[in-house]
Parts: structure tokens; C-alpha cells; sequence
């Protein structure tokens, strides 16, 4: 275990001075480029798509300790082609990087999604539920609907500074904890610990006001893991802690698509419309106005944890807590709108 602490140190060093470099346009200059940040939220240029370096080096390093270590991993989860996990996140993470540099269409970009996220129905053990509840097809349906949209929820909040890299660490370091007070040996442990490193030196570069940002070629492969994440949690029964983890991201995304589509607008027209991107984009307030609602519901959702463990109480108080606290920062971030 001091050795993975170790290599997981190494990793946040290397990942760090990388994007340092790129964010002084040392390298890769043809695939991160610093470009004006939509409707003017910073005053300088912003080094777009360094996600090429961090979902990169992630698929590197996680692939590696897999080929070396994953025989001896005591884990819940039975995954039956885990090489299909490492070929599908490399796969969206290059037609990401071609998408930087060729613009495909959204519709085709939900195709290879769709068609990458079917593949990965053989990561999942199923049946999820009992079928006498829910058929298996719509098992497998519900589960690609889903997938892709946590894939596309993770890529629409990559428009605030540090909300991305904070949101997803509160993710994870909230499940760590879970895990580990509930004695859950499950392979999100695993994979939070070593997705930490790299999401906090990007952090450190992407906080407001961010010098760098991830764009598709990193939230994309990011909104793969988070997808696979979760429905491990589902898998594995942790049915309210699956509920509660994500939900505020859930919500704002869908109340923001309901209100395009009842307008008559494609629901991937970039309008900023966020509830999160309200506060900054219409009432001109600091990014971080935002990020600090973000960090106390994972700050509280953690010492509910905690209590709820002790007391031996329901996780079922943890999903209406996450409810409630959502529903509070969507009208907090409301309030804002024009009249």
C-alpha cells in the first residue's frame, strides 16, 4: 500500500509539470492551443484540451497497474473482459482528440457513444435487478441510455473553472470514504485513488482563474469512467449512495435539456445555460461563488456518511439529503436568470 501511495505521489508530480508545461504552450502545440473563453468569462486566453495529457496519461498507468497487478486485486465485481474497459475509454479518448481538430458532428459523436457504450454492456454483470421486475433487454437499454448520458453530463459541467476537476474529486473522494467505512472491496476504490492525482494537479491549474481546460478529449474518456463508475455502485446494490452521488449534476443537466427542448432547441446548442453557469455568465458573480456550494454537498454528504455508518441508519437519508441540497443550489443558481 506505501508503494501505491508512492506511485500515486509520482503520478501527481508528473501530471502536474506536464500541465505546467502545456499551459506555458511548451508543446503539443497543434492540440492544445490557447483560445478567447466563450461569452468573455476570463480575461486572457485559456489553453484549451489538456485533456490529451490527462485522460491519456490515466489510460496509461491504469492499463499498466491492471496488466501488472490485476490478478491479485480482491475485488466484488466478477468483470469478464476488463481489457474492453481500456479499449473503449481509448477509443472515445481519440475520437475526442479527432473532434478537437476535425469538429464532428454531435450526431455522429452519439453514434461511436452509443456503439462504444453497447460494447461495454460485457464490463457489467447482469441482471442488474431481477428480470421478473425488469426485463433483461430493457436492462441492456436502460443501462446504454444511461451510460451515455453520464457520459455527456460530465462533458456539459467542463464550462466553469475548477468545476469539473473539483465536482468529479468530491465523486471520488466521497466514495473512497463509503468504501471504506462500509468494508466494500470494489474496483471504484481502485479506480478513484488513481483518477485522484491527476484530477487534483489539474485542479491546481484550472481553479479560477483556470489557465487550462480539459474540453471533450478529457471529459469525454472522464464521463466514460464516471458511467462505469456508478453503475458499479448500482450493481453492487449500493442503490441510494448510487443515487446520491452524482445527482445534482443529473438534475441541473436534465431540468437545462427539458427547458431547451420545450424551446425548440437542439440539446447540444452551446448556450451556456447551466444552473450552474448562471451566477457567472448573467450575475457576474466569481467562479468560485459556485464552486463553494459544490464543495460543502460533498463536505456534508461525506460527515452524513459517517453519522448514518455509526447510527446504523438507512442510506435512504443520504438520497434525500443529496435531493434537498440539489434542489437548494439549482434555486440558489436560479435566482440569477433575467426576469
Amino acid at each position: 500500500m506505501i508503494n501505491y501511495f508512492l506511485f500515486l505521489i509520482l503520478l501527481f508530480i508528473i501530471n502536474y509539470f506536464l500541465l505546467v508545461g502545456a499551459s506555458k504552450g511548451y508543446y503539443l502545440k497543434n492540440l492544445i492551443q490557447k483560445k478567447t473563453s466563450d461569452k468573455n468569462m476570463h480575461k486572457n486566453k485559456i489553453y484549451q484540451n489538456t485533456g490529451v495529457i490527462v485522460l491519456g496519461l490515466f489510460i496509461i498507468s491504469s492499463l499498466s497497474l491492471w496488466i501488472i497487478f490485476g490478478k491479485e486485486l480482491n475485488i466484488t465485481e466478477k468483470i469478464p473482459r476488463p481489457l474492453i474497459f481500456f479499449i473503449s475509454i481509448s477509443s472515445l479518448y481519440l475520437i475526442s482528440v479527432l473532434d478537437f481538430i476535425k469538429k464532428i458532428h454531435p450526431i455522429v459523436r452519439l453514434f461511436f457513444q452509443l456503439i462504444i457504450v453497447f460494447v461495454s454492456l460485457s464490463l457489467i454483470n447482469f441482471p442488474i435487478v431481477p428480470t421478473n421486475i425488469v426485463p433483461l433487454k430493457l436492462q441492456f437499454l436502460m443501462v446504454i441510455i444511461f451510460w451515455v448520458y453520464i457520459i455527456n453530463i460530465t462533458n456539459f459541467i467542463d464550462g466553469l473553472d475548477g468545476m469539473i476537476s473539483l465536482s468529479i474529486m468530491g465523486v471520488m473522494i466521497t466514495s473512497i470514504v463509503f468504501l471504506i467505512i462500509y468494508k466494500i472491496m470494489s474496483i471504484n476504490f481502485y479506480l478513484a485513488t488513481l483518477l485522484l492525482p491527476f484530477l487534483l494537479s489539474f485542479f491546481i491549474l484550472n481553479k479560477p482563474e483556470a489557465k487550462i481546460f480539459l474540453n471533450d478529449s478529457g471529459s469525454i474518456p472522464l464521463g466514460y469512467l464516471m458511467g462505469f463508475f456508478l453503475i458499479n455502485f448500482l450493481q453492487n446494490e449500493q442503490y441510494f449512495f448510487f443515487i446520491s452521488i452524482f445527482l445534482y449534476f443529473i438534475l441541473d443537466v436534465t431540468f437545462t435539456l427539458f427547458i431547451k427542448v420545450k424551446k425548440k432547441i437542439v440539446p447540444w446548442a452551446r448556450l451556456f445555460d447551466y444552473f450552474f453557469l448562471k451566477p457567472v455568465i448573467k450575475g457576474r458573480q466569481s467562479h468560485w461563488y459556485v464552486l463553494k456550494f459544490v464543495f460543502f454537498y460533498f463536505l456534508i454528504m461525506m460527515f452524513l456518511i459517517l453519522i448514518l455508518y455509526y447510527l446504523n441508519l438507512s442510506l435512504f437519508y443520504l438520497s434525500i439529503y443529496s435531493l434537498l441540497f440539489s434542489i437548494f443550489m439549482l434555486k440558489k443558481f436560479n435566482k440569477f436568470s433575467p426576469n
